[in-house]
């Protein structure tokens, strides 16, 4: 009990070197079994240093095995080379079976090679009793480290965790990896009742050459909550590229992916596989759960040899066999893409995927987004702004709306929207099909080559829009609660304490003191209000919006009236967009009050009268859609 291994203060510790010297048996620089309370700080480690030679059976820097209390490993400088076998720098195993134990990884520096095919480890974090906390912090590798075997894989970071458990990892930076085989950059798979939080975290410059591998950024699976915040994931390249993910299949799991850079990801795939490359993706299958996806830059992505249809996603919404109580928030995000295959027949992408079951009804809300994805189309393949899986709109969130999409110049295979049996190239024929099926959606949503002041993902610009190209991103978006502040913090237009030129807020990560497309004056034009339904059933839900669509600077207030067409109005509260989604039990008019900012003039749209249909009498209950009540008659 209450072992210290080293001594206080950076490089004070221990000399652990010329350790293992090529014999075929496994070699550790420390060892540590049953321990409870330790600290392993401070020490130099090096298999190879002081004359020592390369290792060719199992190396481990510090192992230790069903450890308790309080155990901190951290301001250890470890370098370990093996030339055919594992090295694993920090492996910690079983981590005891007791409560309340607390794990601290901090300030470590890693470098050196590995041989293996089969999986390493820079950082293995093991299983743990219930309601373990574990912090890893500023932990850095230098140099370049290699993994030269071509299987296995090589982890930065592994967590294997269980329910209850608290995990903190803040200012890591694992780069300048190469490996024969898959990386995980960071990677943790929890419980039940389990936190994370990833925060300000690097992943840059890293390569596989494997025709197999997987290539990771960042990966959560099954935690109970987690945010995935600030972090960069960059220059990645490898066969399957995957930027960001959070994922469920056996667990209720909570996500807030936010204020994410990522950028540079490459696949070298030369197959028809799709989805070889993904900026962020959410995964959710068979379990209630939720993503709040905000405030993130995507860019860059590429798949120069694919032959696949849609070889590379932005933004990758996947969600299948679930309850309606699934909820993912897409809102205030840049994608931009412009790839091409050189050498594939047939080439496609998305800027943003939704995969979405043909019958359950999970939502998607997608609000205040620029999508611009420039690709060069092949064959059977199209350069998709918006791409959907299935027909069934009962999935996209009603509110989706003031949401930029671009796909170059239209035609038949540049498409603003797809879900594989209704196309459209141009704006104008997307947002008339949403009008019936789903009239709110993507009412006020834009088309324009929007100008970036910079392409290049380590500037500060990247994908800003140019602040002296007028565009409708400036103030084209609508004030969402969630996200008060943009990528790099500063206030939203409408918030408290902003001093920016904005009306609204900006579309997209970034929220800047661009230049208006369009700006209104004087007293707007008459508006036509309309309704999606005019006689729906009681209590159920419906939509009421107006034409003409207007241009930035623009407010909208709607009211209603139970009385008659011109009298008893009343303002409804935080109905402040060209349309709303509402229900209602008794007959009521609708009417919409459009002012102009600047002006402070306004016009009223005509009222719209819905005349709802009570339930009444006997009917038939359908559950012939896999256990849910799909139809009534």
């Amino acid at each position: 009990k209450n072992i210290f291994i080293g001594q206080t203060g950076a490089g004070n510790g221990n000399i652990i070197q010329n350790f293992g010297g090529g014999v075929a048996s496994t070699s550790y620089g420390v060892y540590d079994k049953y321990a409870d309370t330790l600290r392993i700080e401070n020490n130099t480690i090096n298999n190879i240093g002081g004359g020592g030679v390369a290792h060719t059976t199992s190396l481990y820097g510090i192992y230790s095995y069903d450890v308790s209390g309080v155990c901190s490993y951290s301001n250890n400088n470890i370098t370990l080379n093996n030339t055919t076998n594992d090295a694993n720098w920090i492996y910690n195993y079983l981590f005891g079976y007791y409560l309340h134990d607390t794990i601290v990884i901090n300030s470590n520096t890693f470098a050196g090679s590995v041989g293996s095919a089969t999986n390493s480890y820079i950082i293995y974090n093991g299983y743990c009793g219930s309601n373990t906390t574990k912090t890893v912090r500023n932990n850095t590798t230098t140099g370049t480290i290699t993994k030269a075997g071509t299987g296995g894989t090589l982890y930065a970071y592994y967590n294997d965790g269980t329910s209850n458990q608290t995990e903190t990892l803040v200012n890591n930076n694992f780069s300048n990896i190469n490996s024969g085989g898959s990386f995980y950059g960071i990677y943790t798979g929890s419980n039940s009742n389990s936190t994370c939080i990833i925060d300000s975290n690097q992943i840059n410059t890293v390569s596989s050459a494997s025709t197999g591998s997987t290539v990771s950024g960042i990966e959560a699976k099954e935690v109970g909550s987690c945010e995935i915040k600030g972090n960069t994931v960059a220059n990645l390249s490898g066969n399957s590229v995957r930027g960001i993910m959070g994922s469920a299949s056996s667990y209720v799991a909570h996500y807030n992916i936010l204020q994410n850079k990522i950028y540079g990801l490459n696949s070298i795939a030369t197959s028809t596989s799709n989805f070889v490359v993904y900026g962020c993706r959410v995964y959710f299958s068979g379990y209630a759960g939720a993503a709040n996806i905000y405030n993130n830059l995507i860019g860059n992505l590429t798949a120069p040899s694919s032959s696949s249809t849609d070889a590379i996603r932005g933004i990758f919404v996947d969600c299948f066999i679930l309850p309606d109580s699934v909820k993912i928030d897409v809102a205030h995000n840049t994608v931009y893409i412009n790839a091409s295959s050189s050498t594939a027949t047939n080439f496609g992408t998305s800027g943003i995927y939704h995969n979405t079951s043909t019958t359950f009804a999970e939502r998607l809300l997608f609000r205040n987004n620029i999508i611009v994805n420039t690709s060069t189309p092949k064959g059977t393949g199209v350069t998709a702004a918006f791409r959907r899986y299935s027909v069934n709109s009962s999935s996209f969130d009603p509110a989706s709306n003031h949401n930029l999409y671009y796909a170059g110049i239209p035609s038949s295979s540049q498409l603003i929207f797809t879900n594989g049996t209704n196309s459209f190239s141009q704006l104008s024929d997307y947002q008339s099909y949403m009008l019936s099926v789903l009239p709110a959606a993507d009412r006020n949503s834009i088309t324009e080559n929007i100008s970036f002041l910079s392409l290049t993902g380590s500037s500060p610009d990247f994908l800003k829009f140019d602040l002296l190209a007028a565009t409708g991103a400036e103030s084209g978006g609508v004030s969402v609660s969630a996200v008060p502040v943009d990528i790099a913090g500063s206030l939203r237009a409408g918030q408290a304490g902003y001093t920016g030129n904005g009306l609204s807020p900006d579309m997209g990560a970034w929220e800047l003191n661009g230049t208006f497309m369009s700006l209104c004056s004087g007293t707007p034009a008459l508006a036509t209000s309309f309704s999606s339904s005019a006689n729906p059933c009681s209590d159920s839900s419906f939509a009421v919006y107006t034409t003409p669509l207007y241009g930035a600077g623009v407010a909208y207030q709607w009211q209603k009236s139970t009385t008659d067409s011109s009298s008893g109005f009343s303002n409804i509260p935080n109905a402040q967009d060209s349309y709303l989604s509402t229900s209602v039990n008794m007959d009521t008019w609708y009417r919409c009050v459009i002012t102009c900012i600047a002006s402070n003039q306004s016009t009223t749209s005509s009222a719209v009268f819905v005349n709802t249909t009570p339930l009444s009498g006997t009917y038939l209950i359908s559950n012939t859609g896999n256990g849910q009540y799909t139809s009534f008659a």
